[in-house]
């Protein structure tokens, strides 16, 4: 079963983050950073469902996604794991998963994509349930 959300669907109001915030120092210990050497062992391996967050540095919507990702990270961390692979960094990943457009978010579950929610989403925690109710 591959469920999609998109970016039209349960539009939450926009919330600011700091600009100092990166994904490296915001809760690193639960948003595990991948790349193509570990991609496979992190996500494909993973013992639970786990989402990557595909970003960019350069990409304001990725931005404004950091905060609500982390906080999702805190309150889903028992049931979930939480990933995020800078789609700059190396291309192979991104492009054998076509990402179109960035922030993705594909929730892995026993080495198979099961749900992708793209776009910029306020409330990517409720969404991260929905994907995980429908497993």
């Amino acid at each position: 079963l591959f469920r999609s959300i998109s970016s039209d669907e349960h539009q939450e109001p926009e919330q600011s983050v700091s600009p100092h915030q990166t994904k490296q120092d915001v809760n690193e210990d639960l948003v595990q950073q991948v790349n193509r050497g570990n991609f496979e062992r992190v996500v494909l391996q993973s013992d639970k469902p786990i989402v990557v967050d595909f970003y960019a540095d350069w990409c304001s919507p990725c931005q404004e996604m950091q905060a609500p990702y982390h906080q999702a990270a805190r309150t889903m961390s028992s049931q979930l794991g939480f990933a995020a692979y800078d789609v700059e960094s190396e291309r192979s990943i991104p492009q054998q998963y076509h990402i179109t457009g960035i922030p993705s978010f594909l929730v892995f579950n026993d080495g198979h994509e099961v749900c992708r929610i793209v776009g910029s989403r306020q409330n990517i925690q409720h969404d991260l349930e929905r994907c995980l109710d429908s497993l």
